[in-house]
């Protein structure tokens, strides 16, 4: 308001006062002039003379002084309208800086909504600048959707002269949408014409969408599956959410302002949610199942949860309470642990299943496999050697597709328990060839091992790795029908990693390249149903790739049909420091061994024939039929090597019986050897971690028995 009045002075005094008080100035000085000059001239001089030049001069003298009284007046007059002026400039200078820098948008529109001013917030905001906004209309700034809105505004605000509050969306430079609050009041001339709207303009976008994020916040947690509660610093409920009232039956105005006992489990003792409710004020979170009571009585399982809520200093300013009902999913549980402990029994009784079938069926397999290699040493013609062989081939067969079965089910039910060591394969594999190049060599086949690195070795069980290579060479010397068998170990490098690589190629029928993901699945075959050209469970190659994939290997098929194939196992490689003690080339010229005392403890007559007529000549062997007369033997005698049956019918068991033996004098550190059909995955680390030293599964070979022996007397 001093802006406007020393305005309207300066304009009052520069259009009335000033012209009036000149012309009234000029007059009063004439006037006195004309009444008292003579009157001065006279009472100055009485010389005619000296008034003659006077009166003659007077004129110039009126001049001269109205002239320096003028001076005087509009020098004061002008250093007024120069201060003025100084005034008003810097009061626009201050009023301008306040509108270009308010931190609020300010624009001025005519009547046709023409923009005639606006602040650098307003250019700010939208990113246009100032010369680019004047002159320009305001709903080009705008949606489409809200442009007839602003023009319905300016043709009824000229009545009313305000512009309540209200949102346009306005599209900035960069095309993005603003919400922009806008409210103004209109200035009218003197004669009531509209002379501009000013508008002020918030940007409240970011506003908005806080508005929304809490409108959803609001709805997720009012919609919540969970039951939601808000407690005051105090303890005393502030919010509870539908779910909860639905969960506990307790509605908001029963629990308004309640102490936080409301939402104590009633199976949780008193103490017990003392010390919470300190723990939880001290800032910690808490969380439990409780078994709880609803409004009518109902009980429930349900998952609490209680956490602090902090400003932002920090300040515990409420808690959050959520509760879920677990009823159902307890219930599921109780059936879960119930299907679990039934799932183990079974597991159980499955496993006393297999073993027993084992037993069972690999026990007459020894006298079977051996009966059959000593009639094939006697005289026979022909016809009858060849049935022999046959009995043999087919005992083996029948012991091969027993030890995949049951392997396969072992390995399926995660039953296969690893006993891993390092093994120079190099060393180790040419040991276990014996068998299959006799085979070869019966069918007119050639079969080689070239070792091409002597340090080629790994951390393998060595169970499963013979498994894994007689399941190979099985299949090359099934489906080869002329050329060759090679056994190939090597070390090889891929990249910075080095693998132990043993490769079985033959030269037989192939296999194509479409069948070569089949053959390795579960009882498939390259050639299947009625029509199929081998025989075969179809086993062999799921279970070399399910037991080398067991011990961290890979393995691999390269074929060609008509030509042959190359299996190739690989395992990442170690090295293993020279051995210093070597063992016999050839473990075969038993022979020369002498003739050390063996206790055979066998309750099955067969078993024990087959077993004393492998070793006749060889070694010197006593039989015990049960565990009590293995102890009393050993009592009288020393052996040197005791072959240890485990099921021996009624009485004490091989296990007992061996740890009986161990008690004697001398036998502390006597082999044991566990001769056994439990031939699961497992069997062998059980008995050998019940003190048995040495592990022999049925149905054997003379040749592994012996072969087991040689290696037993040589290291003891």
């Amino acid at each position: 308001m001093l802006i406007n009045r020393n305005l309207f002075r300066t304009e009052i005094k520069s259009s009335f006062y000033f012209p009036l008080r000149i012309t009234l100035l000029y007059l009063i000085l004439g006037g006195l002039w004309i009444l008292f000059s003579d009157k001065l001239a006279v009472a100055f001089t009485n010389d005619f003379e000296t008034l003659a030049v006077i009166q003659m001069y007077k004129g110039w003298f009126f001049i001269i002084i109205t002239a320096f009284f003028f001076y005087l007046l509009i020098k004061r007059d002008f250093k007024l309208i120069e201060t003025t002026q100084k005034e008003l400039s810097e009061s626009e200078k201050r009023f301008r800086s306040l509108f270009d820098n308010a931190p609020l948008g300010y624009q001025a529109v005519d009547s046709d909504g023409k923009i005639l001013a606006v602040n650098k917030a307003v250019c700010s905001t939208l990113g246009y600048t100032e010369k680019e906004m004047v002159g320009k209309y305001f709903v080009d700034f705008l949606k489409v959707e809200d442009k007839s809105i602003f023009e319905e505004i300016l043709k009824n605000i000229q009545s009313d002269g305000v512009l309540g509050n209200v949102e346009f969306r306005m599209v900035k430079k960069d095309k993005a949408t603003a919400i922009i609050a806008v409210e103004g009041k209109v200035a009218f001339t003197n004669d009531g014409q509209f002379k501009q709207l000013h508008c002020i303009l918030i940007d409240i976008t970011e506003r908005k969408k806080n508005e929304a994020d809490l409108i959803k916040l609001s709805s997720a947690v009012d919609q919540s599956p969970a039951a939601v509660a808000i407690l005051k610093r105090d303890g005393k409920l502030e919010y509870i959410n539908p779910k909860f009232t639905q969960l506990t039956g307790y509605t908001f105005n029963e629990t308004a302002g309640k102490e936080p006992i409301q939402l104590k489990p009633s199976s949780m003792p008193d103490e017990e949610f003392k010390n919470i409710w300190s723990s939880i004020k001290a800032g910690d979170e808490w969380s439990g199942e409780y078994y709880n009571n609803k409004k009518n009585g109902e009980f429930y399982w349900e998952l609490i949860s209680i956490s602090p809520i902090k400003n932002t200093e920090t300040e515990i300013t409420h808690f959050l309470v959520l509760k879920e009902d677990i009823t159902g999913r307890k219930t599921i549980e109780k059936e879960l642990i119930r299907a679990k402990d039934e799932a183990e029994e079974l597991s159980k009784l499955k496993t006393n299943l297999l073993g027993n079938i084992s037993h069972e069926l690999r026990t007459p397999l020894v006298g079977i496999i051996g009966f059959a290699e000593f009639l094939k040493e006697t005289e026979l013609d022909v016809d009858q050697s060849d049935m022999v062989q046959k009995i043999i081939n087919s005992s083996k067969r029948l012991t091969n597709t027993l030890n995949s079965i049951l392997y396969l089910s072992e390995i399926a039910s995660r039953e296969n328990y690893l006993n891993k060591e390092e093994i120079n394969l190099a060393k180790h594999t040419p040991m276990l060839m014996f068998p299959f190049i006799q085979a070869a060599k019966e069918k007119g086949l050639e079969f080689s091992i070239l070792i091409k690195s002597k340090k080629a070795s790994a951390v393998i069980d060595d169970k499963l790795y013979i498994m894994v290579l007689n399941n190979l060479l099985d299949n090359a010397l099934k489906f080869t029908r002329h050329g060759k068998i090679e056994i190939t170990i090597d070390l090889v490098e891929t990249g910075e990693n080095k693998f132990a690589a043993v490769k079985v190629s033959d030269t037989g029928i192939g296999i194509a390249e479409t069948d070569r993901e089949k053959i390795f699945q579960e009882f498939r075959q390259a050639s299947e149903g009625v029509s199929r050209w081998y025989e075969g469970t179809g086993l062999g190659l799921t279970l070399a790739k399910k037991m080398v994939e067991a011990m961290d290997g890979t393995i691999n098929l390269e074929s060609e049909i008509g030509k042959g194939s190359i299996f190739t196992i690989m395992f990442p490689a170690i090295e293993i420091p020279e051995a210093t003690e070597e063992i016999a080339d050839d473990v075969s010229k038993e022979s020369g061994i002498q003739p050390f005392r063996i206790l055979l403890v066998e309750d099955n007559f067969i078993n024990k024939e087959v077993t004393e007529l492998y070793l006749k000549d060889i070694y010197s062997i006593d039989h015990a039929e049960n565990g009590e007369a293995a102890v009393e033997l050993s009592r009288q005698n020393h052996y040197d090597v005791i072959l240890m049956d485990i099921n021996l019918g009624g009485g004490i068991n091989g296990i007992e019986t061996a740890k009986e033996i161990r008690k004697l004098n001398g036998y502390e550190s006597v082999p044991v050897v566990a001769v056994t059909g439990y031939a699961m995955a497992g069997d062998k680390e059980v008995l050998l971690a019940e003190g048995l030293t040495h592990y022999l599964a049925k149905p054997f070979e003379k040749q592994e028995l012996l072969q087991l022996l040689a290696e037993i007397l040589i290291e003891n």
